[in-house]
């Protein structure tokens, strides 16, 4: 059991276990947008043309 769930209510300590780190970083930072929702996994680099992975293109060769 996490320290929490002994002093909290049932409803108080599942409203913090479904936190994601993403809605805590935008909730305390700037960083909006450009942030995805799963904070661990890296996003594919987007090629050099700007456009999104499915817009073709694989950057500089």
């Amino acid at each position: 059991r996490f320290w929490y769930q002994s002093y909290l209510s049932r409803e108080l300590a599942q409203l913090i276990e479904k936190q994601t780190l993403a809605q805590i970083i935008r909730r305390n930072t700037g960083i909006r947008g450009e942030l995805q929702d799963n904070v661990f996994v890296v996003r594919p680099p987007m090629p050099a043309g700007g456009r999104g992975p499915k817009g073709g293109g694989r950057g500089p060769r």
